[in-house]
């Protein structure tokens, strides 16, 4: 038999390195696939997980610096509001740090950070806490004492 009907019935046979090449793809993307499902799944886990504050939503739209701005981001181990009176029961157990009694007045965390007025990137530095400073502003003395207690 000759002509188009006979063309129907042939098969083409692929070379075996065809073969190779179409398996590797399709186990890369099997691959892929799953790396991406595993990947998503484990974000929205970690996100669920998380606690999402919205402190700053009233402060839209933020506004825009007009001149370089330096921030010191202190971070003080205090149990206790800004008028020094304990905080709920609720956010103790929010905190899991303890309550009122624990902790004290000390810095943990002093960082300052520098913001360029231009959009520029912003930079931060660590200020080791524990670093000695000489200590003034007690009328008629000055001591060393560490940052934390400056």
């Amino acid at each position: 038999m000759t002509g188009p009907a006979n063309h129907l019935h042939r098969h083409r046979k692929w070379p075996l390195w065809s073969k190779i090449v179409l398996g590797f793809f399709a186990a890369a993307v099997g691959v892929l696939l799953a790396a991406s499902g595993l990947a998503g799944f484990t974000a929205a886990k970690v996100s669920h997980n998380m606690v999402h504050s919205n402190a700053l939503a009233s402060i839209a739209p933020i506004p825009k610096l007009t001149q370089d701005t330096n921030i010191l981001v202190m971070g003080l181990d205090s149990r206790v509001d800004e008028q020094g009176n304990p905080l709920s029961p609720a956010l103790y157990d929010a905190l899991d740090a303890g309550d009122q009694s624990i902790g004290g007045y000390n810095a943990n965390v002093l960082m300052l950070v520098h913001i360029p007025a231009d959009g520029g990137q912003a930079t931060a530095i660590s200020i080791p806490r524990d670093d000695y400073v000489q200590i003034a502003g007690i009328p008629g003395e000055s001591f060393d004492g560490k940052i934390k207690e400056a």
